[in-house]
């Protein structure tokens, strides 16, 4: 992944991250009742992005086997949060963010739950959906042999990740 890769994706984050601002700001809601959740390690992709624009909301890193479905935070929020919203780069089938909206839930009972990611295959999407949960991507993909078939196919999101500072 070159600078110039990892650049286009930066943008796409902020991008994303001014969806869901916009979404947002049409309700009302406090900023600091919202927690944004940052899967580990495709979510920190995001995060400059998200933080830019949420500077006073509560944040989190979390991370989840997918075998156990245990999460692990580094510390859930001690409020009830207006809106959660769960960001990671890729809902390839949707499994991961799925069980950790469960788990979110089931610690936090945020009145809302928004998932966002930059790319989100048709599959992950009905899965959201058909789970009640409302969702934003930049890019809705396919779902070929396990893995999303557009621009992030191949990629591992740490990757892109990886000498991205925050300023």
């Amino acid at each position: 992944m070159d600078g110039s890769q990892r650049q286009h994706w930066m943008v796409q984050s902020r991008r994303l991250a001014e969806e869901v601002a916009d979404d947002l700001s049409g309700r009302r809601i406090d900023e600091r009742e919202i927690a944004i959740g940052f899967v580990a390690r495709g979510g920190m992709l995001l995060f400059p992005a998200f933080s830019t624009l949420f500077p006073r909301s509560f944040w989190l890193v979390a991370t989840c086997e997918r075998q156990g479905g245990l999460l692990h935070t580094m510390q859930w929020p001690t409020f009830k949060p207006a809106v959660f919203v769960l960001v990671d780069a890729v809902a390839a089938t949707g499994g991961t963010l799925l069980t950790m909206a469960r788990l979110v839930r089931e610690n936090c009972q945020p009145s809302e739950l928004l998932i966002a990611t930059l790319s989100c295959t048709e599959f992950a999407r009905d899965r959201f959906v058909h789970e009640g949960y409302r969702y934003r991507a930049l890019i809705e993909d396919t779902l070929v042999d396990g893995a999303p078939s557009g621009d992030l196919a191949g990629l591992d999101a740490g990757d892109l990740f990886q000498g991205i500072g925050v300023s």
